[in-house]
């Protein structure tokens, strides 16, 4: 699974309200089958996340039925082209008229998560909604915080640099990307949060890690009432011997 798909799973997991079989108009006006269940629908920026659930064991599958559905619509394969949103990467990418849309699926315990991903065409240039960027030289690394804040009760990480910052809504309620990079190892950046999460007031932390390509990638998770936070932390892939700290944040999702 796609290390941002993962972070999101784990923060909204338990705030997934299943709303029976969906047998008409999707998102982009395509047609979803009346066996897939609908999961979540979030706004984030300007593009609207829909998710599916499928019984089904088979991801490949659901997606060439989504892309059959959307191509049915009106919808035209933009081929070779890379579109994200924060949380997703997009396996098909369509146009049509000024909008955009990305489709992707991923099995999970023996079924499918379908996501379904709408937006305007013209802000497809940035990775998603309010993301503030600065003069950085991209060839080295970030010296220089990008605009906007870091969260209340999410400290940041100790010397780190603020180097992507998104905002959106979830059910109407403010969420949240911010992106870190920092030098120090990841099981450094974790233990640094697993303890002062606690300090802050989270509560239930939850962490683990993965070897992924060799390579060890952590994340912890918590609560505080009505809101959640979700770490994932792994090597920078474009500054050597560099750490990128990847907080969800969000509000009113009932963990």
């Amino acid at each position: 699974m796609d290390r941002k798909l993962l972070m999101l799973v784990l923060i909204l997991v338990a705030a997934i309200s299943v709303a029976g079989c969906v047998n008409g108009e999707g998102p982009g006006d395509i047609s979803i089958p009346a066996d897939y269940e609908e999961e979540t629908s979030l706004e984030w920026g300007d593009y609207a996340v829909t998710q599916y659930l499928v019984d089904s064991d088979n991801a490949d599958e659901v997606l060439d039925e989504l892309q059959d559905s959307a191509e049915d619509a009106g919808w035209e394969v933009t081929a070779d082209w890379a579109w994200s949103v924060p949380g997703y990467n997009v396996a098909v990418a369509l146009e049509k008229d000024d909008e955009v849309m990305g489709l992707h699926a991923t099995g999970i315990n023996g079924e499918v998560r379908a996501t379904v991903i709408t937006g305007p065409l013209d802000t497809n240039d940035v990775d998603n909604g309010e993301e503030d960027t600065n003069d950085n030289d991209v060839d080295q690394p970030p010296t220089e915080d990008v605009d906007g804040e870091d969260l209340e009760d999410v400290p940041r990480y100790p010397g780190s640099v603020l180097i992507e910052h998104r905002t959106g809504t979830y059910n109407d309620d403010f969420a949240a990307e911010l992106l870190y990079l920092t030098e120090d190892q990841g099981d450094e950046v974790s233990d640094f949060y697993e303890i002062t999460l606690e300090d802050e007031g989270w509560e239930n932390i939850n962490t683990g890690s993965e070897t992924v390509d060799g390579e060890t990638e952590y994340w912890v998770a918590s609560y505080m009432q009505d809101q959640e936070v979700g770490i994932y932390i792994y090597p920078s892939s474009d500054w050597e011997d560099h750490t990128i700290i990847d907080i969800t944040y969000g509000e009113g999702l009932s963990i």
